[in-house]
């Protein structure tokens, strides 16, 4: 519970709201633990109460939580590897409860830019695929039922923490084009030396792809006094110039 302005205690119920997902952007594997934070507190307020509620999980339990699981799959080596880890600016993820995290693992805190999502491209990009792999759970889940009420869809979709577990393990257990087919994410995380250097050459030789494709846009397309066609795309969003 909380103290009211009067110094009453008034009881705060604990709400599932919130999740954390954290991407290996080697082997794509991803992991979620949902959060449990006070209702009306926001996803802010969840690691302030951890010091006084051993009920609410926040991001820094969270995230604890995920480096003890990747430590103990690489047999306590995590703090050896120095990683490096990267969120947005959100205060969330810039206080002192997750430094304390970071420190306790010897793991490199970067921060995207300001006002930039795509700045945590490959965290978004899992997000999205997460949120279309539970919309077509829903429409599953509502077309068996035969029913369209609009209480009964909401009921649905804030059932999300009782199917992100599976739907987080098939994301880990298909192929991702990162790597030579068919491996998924769970088989890299968990491969030898060997499989691990393949998946290696595939991402060089997709870099070195990108590279050549970045220098080739570097080089002038046109001479001064080049007659050109210029399409303009219209739109009620984006400015036309």
């Amino acid at each position: 519970g909380k103290k009211a302005k009067r110094g009453k205690k008034t009881d705060t119920a604990i709400v599932t709201k919130f999740g954390l997902l954290v991407v290996d952007v080697f082997s794509r594997m991803v992991w979620v633990r949902v959060l449990q934070t006070p209702k009306g507190a926001g996803v802010n307020g969840a690691y302030e109460g951890l010091k006084k509620n051993e009920d609410v999980i926040g991001v820094a339990a969270a995230l604890d939580d995920v480096f003890e699981e990747i430590d103990q799959d690489l047999d306590g080596g995590l703090r050896e590897r120095r990683l490096q880890c990267g969120s947005d600016n959100g205060a969330e993820f810039t206080n002192a409860d997750v430094a304390r995290v970071m420190n306790k693992w010897k793991v490199r805190h970067t921060l995207g830019m300001k006002g930039r999502p795509m700045s945590q491209s490959m965290a978004e990009a899992h997000i999205g695929v997460m949120k279309r792999r539970f919309a077509l759970w829903v429409r599953a889940r509502l077309a068996a039922r035969r029913e369209s009420d609009e209480d009964l869809s909401g009921a649905i979709k804030a059932s999300w923490p009782d199917v992100i577990d599976d739907i987080v393990a098939g994301m880990n257990d298909s192929w991702s084009s990162a790597h030579p087919r068919p491996l998924t994410p769970l088989q890299v995380h968990y491969g030898d030396e060997a499989l691990l250097q393949k998946v290696k050459k595939k991402h060089a030789t997709e870099a070195a792809k990108r590279s050549r494709h970045y220098e080739a846009d570097d080089k002038d397309r046109y001479a001064v006094g080049d007659l050109v066609r210029r399409r303009v795309a219209k739109s009620d969003k984006l400015d036309a110039s």
